[in-house]
Protein backbone atom coordinates (compact mmCIF):
# COMPACT_ATOMS: atom_id res chain seq x y z
CA UNK A 1 0.00 0.00 0.00
CA UNK A 2 1.08 3.41 -1.42
CA UNK A 3 2.08 5.71 1.75
CA UNK A 4 0.30 9.06 0.50
CA UNK A 5 1.57 12.45 1.58
CA UNK A 6 -1.18 15.48 1.49
CA UNK A 7 0.57 19.18 1.55
CA UNK A 8 -2.05 21.49 2.37
CA UNK A 9 -4.88 22.41 4.53
CA UNK A 10 -7.34 24.23 2.31
CA UNK A 11 -10.58 22.71 0.95
CA UNK A 12 -9.14 20.53 -1.98
CA UNK A 13 -6.78 19.08 0.52
CA UNK A 14 -9.05 18.28 2.82
CA UNK A 15 -11.29 16.78 0.15
CA UNK A 16 -8.22 14.89 -1.54
CA UNK A 17 -7.56 13.30 2.07
CA UNK A 18 -11.29 12.13 2.67
CA UNK A 19 -11.50 10.73 -1.25
CA UNK A 20 -7.99 8.88 -0.25
CA UNK A 21 -8.79 7.94 3.15
CA UNK A 22 -12.46 6.99 2.17
CA UNK A 23 -10.80 4.35 -0.56
CA UNK A 24 -8.68 2.27 2.30
CA UNK A 25 -5.79 4.43 1.55
CA UNK A 26 -3.40 5.82 5.54
CA UNK A 27 -3.03 9.24 4.93
CA UNK A 28 -0.69 11.94 6.18
CA UNK A 29 -1.95 15.20 5.95
CA UNK A 30 0.80 18.12 6.45
CA UNK A 31 -1.19 21.35 8.07
CA UNK A 32 0.70 24.79 8.20
CA UNK A 33 -0.96 25.60 11.30
CA UNK A 34 -0.35 23.50 14.75
CA UNK A 35 -3.26 24.46 16.26
CA UNK A 36 -5.71 23.31 12.69
CA UNK A 37 -3.75 20.07 12.75
CA UNK A 38 -4.47 19.68 16.57
CA UNK A 39 -8.19 20.30 15.95
CA UNK A 40 -8.27 17.88 13.11
CA UNK A 41 -6.93 15.19 14.86
CA UNK A 42 -9.18 15.48 17.93
CA UNK A 43 -12.49 16.57 16.24
CA UNK A 44 -11.86 15.08 12.36
CA UNK A 45 -12.87 18.15 10.47
CA UNK A 46 -11.20 21.23 8.82
CA UNK A 47 -14.20 23.80 9.67
CA UNK A 48 -12.35 26.48 8.50
CA UNK A 49 -12.54 25.20 4.86
CA UNK A 50 -15.05 22.33 4.79
CA UNK A 51 -17.92 22.70 7.63
CA UNK A 52 -19.52 19.03 8.21
CA UNK A 53 -16.76 17.58 6.43
CA UNK A 54 -16.18 14.58 8.90
CA UNK A 55 -12.78 12.26 7.98
CA UNK A 56 -12.01 9.38 9.80
CA UNK A 57 -8.92 10.14 12.20
CA UNK A 58 -7.99 6.35 12.19
CA UNK A 59 -7.23 6.65 8.35
CA UNK A 60 -5.82 10.21 7.88
CA UNK A 61 -3.88 11.94 10.78
CA UNK A 62 -2.66 15.69 10.56
CA UNK A 63 0.84 17.10 11.23
CA UNK A 64 2.60 20.25 11.23
CA UNK A 65 6.18 19.02 11.55
CA UNK A 66 7.61 18.30 7.81
CA UNK A 67 10.16 16.28 6.80
CA UNK A 68 10.73 13.12 8.88
CA UNK A 69 7.00 12.84 7.50
CA UNK A 70 7.71 13.48 3.63
CA UNK A 71 10.71 11.06 3.99
CA UNK A 72 9.23 7.76 4.65
CA UNK A 73 5.99 8.50 2.35
CA UNK A 74 5.81 6.99 -1.09
CA UNK A 75 3.66 9.64 -2.90
CA UNK A 76 3.51 13.53 -1.94
CA UNK A 77 0.35 14.90 -2.91
CA UNK A 78 0.29 19.26 -3.22
CA UNK A 79 -2.68 20.88 -2.47
CA UNK A 80 -1.21 23.92 -2.70
CA UNK A 81 -2.42 26.91 -4.70
CA UNK A 82 0.16 27.64 -7.67
CA UNK A 83 0.65 31.04 -7.02
CA UNK A 84 1.33 30.28 -3.43
CA UNK A 85 3.89 27.42 -3.52
CA UNK A 86 6.85 28.51 -4.48
CA UNK A 87 6.98 30.18 -0.57
CA UNK A 88 5.95 26.79 0.37
CA UNK A 89 7.64 24.08 -1.01
CA UNK A 90 11.19 25.42 0.67
CA UNK A 91 9.57 23.03 3.36
CA UNK A 92 10.32 19.87 0.94
CA UNK A 93 14.19 19.37 0.79
CA UNK A 94 15.28 18.73 -3.16
CA UNK A 95 17.02 15.61 -2.22
CA UNK A 96 14.20 13.85 -0.28
CA UNK A 97 11.92 13.97 -3.57
CA UNK A 98 14.82 11.71 -5.50
CA UNK A 99 12.33 8.84 -5.24
CA UNK A 100 8.85 10.08 -4.54
CA UNK A 101 6.16 10.54 -6.98
CA UNK A 102 4.68 14.04 -6.61
CA UNK A 103 1.11 14.89 -7.68
CA UNK A 104 0.13 18.49 -8.43
CA UNK A 105 -3.16 18.93 -7.25
CA UNK A 106 -2.54 23.24 -8.30
CA UNK A 107 -4.95 24.25 -11.10
CA UNK A 108 -2.84 27.58 -11.69
CA UNK A 109 0.66 29.02 -12.41
CA UNK A 110 3.55 30.19 -10.39
CA UNK A 111 3.45 34.22 -10.19
CA UNK A 112 6.99 34.69 -10.45
CA UNK A 113 7.89 31.36 -12.60
CA UNK A 114 4.53 31.95 -14.81
CA UNK A 115 5.18 27.88 -14.82
CA UNK A 116 2.59 25.41 -13.93
CA UNK A 117 3.66 23.34 -10.51
CA UNK A 118 4.70 20.38 -12.30
CA UNK A 119 6.83 22.74 -15.06
CA UNK A 120 8.13 24.03 -12.02
CA UNK A 121 9.37 20.76 -9.94
CA UNK A 122 10.76 19.79 -13.63
CA UNK A 123 12.63 22.22 -15.06
CA UNK A 124 13.61 23.92 -11.68
CA UNK A 125 13.77 21.11 -9.37
CA UNK A 126 15.12 18.98 -11.74
CA UNK A 127 12.54 15.93 -10.69
CA UNK A 128 12.09 13.36 -13.39
CA UNK A 129 8.90 13.90 -15.91
CA UNK A 130 7.60 10.39 -15.17
CA UNK A 131 8.02 11.40 -11.48
CA UNK A 132 5.05 14.21 -11.88
CA UNK A 133 1.44 14.04 -12.27
CA UNK A 134 -1.55 16.16 -12.18
CA UNK A 135 -4.26 15.17 -10.42
CA UNK A 136 -7.48 17.27 -11.59
CA UNK A 137 -11.31 17.59 -11.97
CA UNK A 138 -14.31 17.69 -12.82
CA UNK A 139 -14.55 17.66 -9.51
CA UNK A 140 -15.64 20.50 -6.42
CA UNK A 141 -14.13 20.03 -2.98
CA UNK A 142 -17.67 20.83 -1.70
CA UNK A 143 -19.64 17.67 -3.98
CA UNK A 144 -16.50 15.22 -2.77
CA UNK A 145 -16.96 16.46 1.02
CA UNK A 146 -20.67 15.35 1.08
CA UNK A 147 -19.88 11.89 -1.62
CA UNK A 148 -21.63 13.06 -4.44
CA UNK A 149 -21.04 11.33 -7.59
CA UNK A 150 -17.65 12.88 -8.27
CA UNK A 151 -14.89 12.14 -11.42
CA UNK A 152 -11.19 12.91 -11.21
CA UNK A 153 -8.21 13.08 -13.24
CA UNK A 154 -4.98 12.04 -13.02
CA UNK A 155 -2.45 12.81 -15.84
CA UNK A 156 1.05 11.88 -16.57
CA UNK A 157 3.96 10.65 -18.54
CA UNK A 158 3.90 7.19 -17.00
CA UNK A 159 1.15 5.34 -17.90
CA UNK A 160 1.79 2.00 -15.33
CA UNK A 161 2.85 3.70 -12.88
CA UNK A 162 -0.77 6.45 -13.39
CA UNK A 163 -2.91 3.79 -13.80
CA UNK A 164 -1.46 2.60 -10.40
CA UNK A 165 -2.16 6.10 -9.04
CA UNK A 166 -5.26 6.33 -10.18
CA UNK A 167 -6.47 3.72 -8.51
CA UNK A 168 -5.70 5.51 -5.08
CA UNK A 169 -8.36 8.02 -5.35
CA UNK A 170 -11.19 5.20 -6.33
CA UNK A 171 -13.67 4.52 -4.09
CA UNK A 172 -18.13 4.68 -3.35
CA UNK A 173 -19.18 8.13 -5.20
CA UNK A 174 -15.31 9.11 -6.78
CA UNK A 175 -14.07 7.77 -10.37
CA UNK A 176 -10.75 8.59 -11.34
CA UNK A 177 -9.61 8.01 -14.58
CA UNK A 178 -5.79 8.16 -16.33
CA UNK A 179 -4.77 10.24 -19.13
CA UNK A 180 -1.37 10.36 -20.71
CA UNK A 181 -1.36 13.81 -21.58
CA UNK A 182 0.15 15.76 -18.34
CA UNK A 183 0.61 19.47 -20.18
CA UNK A 184 -2.52 19.45 -21.74
CA UNK A 185 -4.91 18.14 -19.08
CA UNK A 186 -2.80 20.81 -16.50
CA UNK A 187 -2.80 24.05 -19.46
CA UNK A 188 -7.01 22.94 -19.86
CA UNK A 189 -7.41 23.50 -15.74
CA UNK A 190 -5.47 26.96 -15.56
CA UNK A 191 -7.57 27.54 -18.90
CA UNK A 192 -10.68 26.24 -17.16
CA UNK A 193 -10.15 28.75 -14.40
CA UNK A 194 -9.34 32.14 -16.40
CA UNK A 195 -13.02 31.44 -18.18
CA UNK A 196 -14.82 30.83 -14.74
CA UNK A 197 -13.40 34.19 -13.82
CA UNK A 198 -14.56 35.79 -16.96
CA UNK A 199 -18.42 34.70 -16.60
CA UNK A 200 -18.54 35.50 -13.54
CA UNK A 201 -17.94 38.89 -14.64
CA UNK A 202 -20.77 38.25 -17.21
CA UNK A 203 -22.91 37.31 -14.31
CA UNK A 204 -22.12 40.34 -12.38
CA UNK A 205 -22.79 42.58 -14.78
CA UNK A 206 -26.21 41.29 -15.38
CA UNK A 207 -25.29 39.26 -18.61
CA UNK A 208 -27.97 36.40 -19.07
CA UNK A 209 -27.85 32.83 -19.80
CA UNK A 210 -28.03 32.75 -23.79
CA UNK A 211 -24.23 35.34 -23.62
CA UNK A 212 -22.93 33.11 -21.26
CA UNK A 213 -23.88 30.02 -23.02
CA UNK A 214 -22.16 31.32 -26.33
CA UNK A 215 -19.44 32.72 -24.07
CA UNK A 216 -18.53 29.55 -22.94
CA UNK A 217 -18.66 27.67 -26.04
CA UNK A 218 -16.11 30.68 -26.97
CA UNK A 219 -13.83 30.27 -24.79
CA UNK A 220 -13.48 26.41 -25.39
CA UNK A 221 -13.00 27.04 -29.04
CA UNK A 222 -9.74 29.33 -28.16
CA UNK A 223 -8.35 27.06 -25.52
CA UNK A 224 -8.64 24.20 -28.01
CA UNK A 225 -6.48 26.40 -30.46
CA UNK A 226 -4.13 27.17 -27.69
CA UNK A 227 -3.65 23.68 -27.09
CA UNK A 228 -3.69 22.25 -30.36
CA UNK A 229 -1.10 24.73 -31.51
CA UNK A 230 1.01 24.28 -28.44
CA UNK A 231 0.79 20.13 -28.42
CA UNK A 232 0.15 19.33 -31.78
CA UNK A 233 1.36 15.79 -31.22
CA UNK A 234 -1.41 15.54 -28.46
CA UNK A 235 -3.68 12.14 -28.65
CA UNK A 236 -6.25 13.50 -26.24
CA UNK A 237 -9.46 14.19 -27.10
CA UNK A 238 -10.17 18.28 -25.52
CA UNK A 239 -13.90 17.11 -25.47
CA UNK A 240 -13.27 14.69 -22.78
CA UNK A 241 -14.47 15.24 -18.94
CA UNK A 242 -10.88 15.74 -18.07
CA UNK A 243 -10.93 19.03 -20.11
CA UNK A 244 -14.31 20.15 -21.42
CA UNK A 245 -16.01 18.48 -18.19
CA UNK A 246 -13.77 20.45 -15.85
CA UNK A 247 -14.36 23.62 -17.72
CA UNK A 248 -18.04 23.38 -17.36
CA UNK A 249 -18.80 22.76 -13.77
CA UNK A 250 -16.03 25.67 -12.90
CA UNK A 251 -17.85 28.54 -15.45
CA UNK A 252 -21.41 27.49 -13.76
CA UNK A 253 -21.45 25.81 -10.26
CA UNK A 254 -22.36 27.51 -7.29
CA UNK A 255 -18.78 26.13 -6.14
CA UNK A 256 -16.57 27.73 -8.28
CA UNK A 257 -14.36 30.32 -6.08
CA UNK A 258 -12.98 31.41 -9.37
CA UNK A 259 -17.14 32.30 -11.07
CA UNK A 260 -17.96 33.70 -7.76
CA UNK A 261 -14.54 36.01 -7.42
CA UNK A 262 -16.01 37.48 -11.00
CA UNK A 263 -19.13 38.14 -9.91
CA UNK A 264 -17.37 40.46 -6.91
CA UNK A 265 -15.43 42.09 -9.64
CA UNK A 266 -18.12 43.21 -11.86
CA UNK A 267 -20.06 44.38 -8.77
CA UNK A 268 -17.37 46.82 -8.24
CA UNK A 269 -15.50 45.23 -4.77
CA UNK A 270 -11.74 46.26 -4.94
CA UNK A 271 -9.86 43.09 -5.85
CA UNK A 272 -7.48 43.40 -2.86
CA UNK A 273 -10.56 43.12 -0.61
CA UNK A 274 -11.78 39.94 -2.42
CA UNK A 275 -8.56 38.40 -1.94
CA UNK A 276 -8.52 39.37 2.01
CA UNK A 277 -12.17 38.22 2.36
CA UNK A 278 -12.61 35.07 0.31
CA UNK A 279 -11.26 32.39 2.59
CA UNK A 280 -10.06 30.59 -0.57
CA UNK A 281 -8.18 30.77 -3.42
CA UNK A 282 -9.43 31.72 -6.66
CA UNK A 283 -6.05 30.79 -9.17
CA UNK A 284 -7.07 31.86 -12.17
CA UNK A 285 -6.84 35.64 -10.91
CA UNK A 286 -3.21 34.72 -10.44
CA UNK A 287 -2.79 32.44 -13.17
CA UNK A 288 -4.03 35.12 -16.17
CA UNK A 289 -1.49 37.45 -15.18
CA UNK A 290 1.05 34.78 -15.76
CA UNK A 291 -0.24 32.75 -18.55
CA UNK A 292 -0.39 36.19 -20.24
CA UNK A 293 3.07 37.13 -19.62
CA UNK A 294 4.46 33.45 -21.00
CA UNK A 295 2.06 33.44 -23.94
CA UNK A 296 0.86 36.91 -24.59
CA UNK A 297 2.06 35.96 -28.52
CA UNK A 298 -1.52 33.48 -28.55
CA UNK A 299 -3.59 36.17 -26.84
CA UNK A 300 -4.65 37.88 -30.57
CA UNK A 301 -6.71 34.48 -30.89
CA UNK A 302 -7.55 34.45 -27.37
CA UNK A 303 -10.27 37.59 -27.06
CA UNK A 304 -11.96 35.67 -23.31
CA UNK A 305 -8.67 35.65 -22.21
CA UNK A 306 -7.17 39.00 -23.34
CA UNK A 307 -10.59 40.57 -22.05
CA UNK A 308 -10.50 39.28 -18.28
CA UNK A 309 -6.49 39.98 -18.40
CA UNK A 310 -7.76 43.79 -19.21
CA UNK A 311 -10.76 44.07 -16.54
CA UNK A 312 -8.00 42.30 -13.90
CA UNK A 313 -4.62 44.05 -14.60
CA UNK A 314 -5.34 46.80 -17.17
CA UNK A 315 -7.70 49.00 -15.76
CA UNK A 316 -10.45 48.56 -18.00
CA UNK A 317 -14.02 49.13 -17.17
CA UNK A 318 -15.62 45.62 -17.16
CA UNK A 319 -18.46 46.94 -18.86
CA UNK A 320 -17.00 48.56 -21.43
CA UNK A 321 -14.87 45.70 -21.86
CA UNK A 322 -17.39 42.97 -22.45
CA UNK A 323 -19.36 45.40 -24.55
CA UNK A 324 -16.04 45.61 -26.91
CA UNK A 325 -16.11 41.43 -26.58
CA UNK A 326 -19.44 41.06 -27.87
CA UNK A 327 -18.92 41.27 -31.42
CA UNK A 328 -16.25 38.92 -31.31
CA UNK A 329 -18.18 36.11 -30.19
CA UNK A 330 -20.16 33.70 -32.94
Amino acid sequence: MEKVLVIGGGSWGTALCKILSDAGNPVTWYMRSARASEEFNATGSNPKYLPGCKLDTEKVHAIHSFHAHAELADVLVVAIPAAFAEQSLPLVQKERLKDKIVISAAKGMLPDKDHTLTEYLEFEWGLPSDQLFFIGGPCHAEEAAEEKRSYLTLAGNDPQTGERLAALFRNTYISCHYHSELRVVEYAAVLKNIYALGMGIAQGLGYGDNFQAVMAANAWREAERFLNRSFPYSPINLNDSACLGDLLVTCYSIHSRNRRFGTLVAAGNPIAHIIHDMQMVAEGYYAVKSFTERHGNALSEMPVVSCVYAVLYGGADPRESFRALEPRLI
